[in-house]
C-alpha cells in the first residue's frame, strides 16, 4: 500500500503508538512524513522533522501523494475533540481518494460515541478497558479499506489470522456483554421527573445516583420515557445493544461530564501560577473531560504525590505523547535539552505534566476536595 514518494501526515498531539509505525514503515520504504502541528510551527529542534514538512494547516499537508493521516479522535493531554467527519472529507477531496485516515479513539471513546459510519472513517481504534469494559482493543476498517490491504481473493478468516496472531482473549470478549449492559444501564436509568432541578447527592459512594443527579438540564416527558423503557426490553430480548441505546448513554454521559470540566478548568484557571495545556488555535469540537496542567514553582511529581498523600488518583508524565507536542507547548529554556534530542519521545525525568481525569461518575464534591487539597500545598 506505502510505496517510495508517497507521504505519510502524522499528528503531533498523538500518542506514539499511532506515530512510531508510521515513522519507521516510511523509513522502510522511502516515504516522507509530514508533521501536522497542534500549533504554529516553532524552532525545529527534533532531526526528524525538516523544512516543508510541518504545518498546524491540515490543508498544507495534503496532496495527490498522500496516503496515510494518523490523528486522534482527541489527545489524551490536550483533550480536544477532532472534528474526524470534515478531516475525513478534506483528505479525500485533496488525496483524490487515495489516502486512508487512522483515527485514535483511545482517549476519546469513554466519553463521546464513536459513530464510525457518520464519520466516514477508514479505520479506528479504541480499547475497551477505557471504555469501562476488558482490557480487549478494537480496530474497525471500513470493508472497502481492509479489501484494499488484503489479496484479490478477500476471505474474511483468512485476513483475521493475518492480524490476530495467538490464541484469542476469551474471556476479554466475553467481558464485551458485560460492557453492553452497562452502557444499556446507563441508557435506561430512571432519570428525573420533568422540569426537576434536583440537588448535587455530593457522596463518593454512590456513583450511580450522583450521575441521575447530575443530568439537572435534561428534560424528559413520559411518552419519551415509555419509549425508550420499550426499546431496551425489546433489546434484551434479541440480546442486541442498538445504535440508538449506545447515543443515549452517550448523550447523559456529556451531560453529566461538561459542568465537572466547567468547574474544574474554573478553578484551576483562577491561579496565575497554572498554566493548562490546551490550544486555542487547534480547530475542535468539544473537550473530553481531561485537565493537563503545569504549575510554575511546584514539580509536577511531588504535586501527585501531595494527592496520592490525601486520597486522591491523579497522574504526572508525558503520557508517551511527542517532544514535538513539548515543543509547541513548552518552548523555554526548561525543555531546551528535551527538544535537542533526536528521540521523538521526552525524558519523563526532565518535563511532567499533570493531568486529572473525569468520567460520568465523579461528583462536583470530589473537585472541590481535590482544589481544596491542591491549594493546601505549600507555594501553590
Amino acid at each position: 500500500f506505502l510505496k517510495e514518494g508517497d507521504e505519510v501526515v502524522v499528528c503531533s498531539e498523538n500518542h506514539l503508538a499511532n506515530i512510531n509505525p508510521w515513522i519507521n514503515i516510511a523509513k522502510e520504504v522511502g516515504a516522507k512524513v509530514r508533521w501536522w502541528r497542534t500549533t504554529k510551527s516553532l524552532p525545529r529542534k527534533v532531526g526528524c522533522v525538516g523544512k516543508n514538512s510541518d504545518s498546524n494547516n491540515l490543508d498544507d499537508l495534503l496532496s495527490e501523494r498522500t496516503r496515510i493521516v494518523s490523528l486522534s479522535h482527541a489527545s489524551n493531554i490536550l483533550g480536544q475533540i477532532r472534528d474526524i467527519r470534515q478531516i475525513c472529507h478534506t483528505v479525500k477531496e485533496r488525496s483524490h481518494g487515495c489516502a486512508h485516515v487512522i483515527v485514535d479513539g483511545v482517549a476519546a471513546a469513554p466519553h463521546i460515541f464513536p459513530d464510525v459510519t457518520t464519520m466516514d472513517v477508514e479505520w479506528y481504534a479504541v480499547s475497551c478497558h477505557k471504555l469501562f469494559g476488558p482490557h480487549l482493543g478494537c480496530l474497525v476498517g471500513k470493508k472497502q479499506s481492509v479489501t484494499q490491504l488484503s489479496s484479490d481473493n478477500f476471505n474474511q478468516e483468512a485476513f483475521s489470522k493475518r492480524i490476530e496472531l495467538g490464541t484469542i482473549n476469551y474471556e476479554g470478549c466475553a467481558g464485551i456483554e458485560g460492557l453492553g449492559e452497562y452502557f444499556r444501564s446507563l441508557a435506561s436509568y430512571d432519570s428525573p421527573p420533568l422540569a426537576s432541578q434536583a440537588p448535587f447527592r455530593q457522596t463518593r459512594n454512590q456513583c450511580t445516583e450522583s450521575f441521575r443527579d447530575r443530568q439537572e438540564d435534561c428534560h424528559w416527558g413520559v411518552s419519551d420515557t415509555c419509549q425508550q423503557a420499550t426499546r431496551i426490553v425489546n433489546e434484551r430480548n434479541q440480546n442486541i445493544l442498538a445504535k440508538c441505546t449506545v447515543e443515549e448513554a452517550y448523550r447523559r454521559i456529556r451531560l453529566a461530564e461538561k459542568p465537572l470540566l466547567d468547574l474544574l478548568r474554573k478553578r484551576l484557571q483562577v491561579h496565575n501560577k497554572i498554566r493548562l495545556i490546551e490550544s486555542s488555535s487547534l480547530p475542535t469540537v468539544g473537550k473530553i473531560p481531561v485537565a493537563g496542567f503545569l504549575h510554575r514553582d511546584i514539580h509536577s511529581r511531588n504535586i501527585v504525590d501531595f494527592c496520592s498523600d490525601h486520597g486522591i488518583l491523579c497522574r504526572s508524565g508525558t503520557f508517551l505523547c511527542t517532544s514535538l507536542l513539548l515543543e509547541e507547548f513548552l518552548y523555554d529554556e526548561q525543555v531546551s535539552t528535551i527538544l535537542n534530542s533526536e528521540t521523538l519521545h521526552p525524558s519523563e525525568d526532565e518535563t511532567e505534566i499533570v493531568r486529572i481525569s473525569l468520567a460520568h461518575y465523579n461528583t462536583r464534591e470530589e473537585i472541590e476536595i481535590l482544589m481544596g487539597t491542591l491549594e493546601a500545598i505549600p507555594g501553590w
